[in-house]
């Protein structure tokens, strides 16, 4: 049960979108990383929001792989769709991930609610 060319036509199209999404997602992640870019807020450790470049980075590289999986079974590359989903689901990083030590992890101005 591989579903014919229309089921290899479909996970082609969305596996080349996940793909295109996951090499945008990852060159703007590490242009905004970037030292000299001067983005980051000032409790952001820049050396461990790079390091989460490498942590999500790791589907765009499953997605090139599926690319070529799709013409042996579309139906597998849609089950490796949903367990790429579910990784990207979990938490991947602690709490404190992108604090620097001594400062606080909480936005300014508090909470980060609405003023009231």
């Amino acid at each position: 049960m591989d579903g014919g060319a229309d089921a290899r036509t479909g996970a082609l199209t969305f596996t080349a979108v996940s793909f295109g999404v996951g090499v945008a997602f990852g060159v703007l992640w590490f242009m905004i990383t970037r030292p000299a870019a001067g983005l980051l807020l000032e409790h952001l450790d820049p050396v461990r929001a790079r390091a989460a470049l490498v942590r999500f980075g790791a589907g765009t590289v499953v997605y090139a792989a599926l690319l070529g999986l799709v013409f042996v079974s579309p139906l597998l590359v849609l089950v490796l769709h949903a367990v790429i989903a579910l990784y990207y689901v979990l938490d991947q990083l602690p709490e404190d991930a992108f604090a620097r030590p001594g400062l606080s992890a909480a936005p300014p101005g508090g909470s980060g609610g609405a003023p009231g």
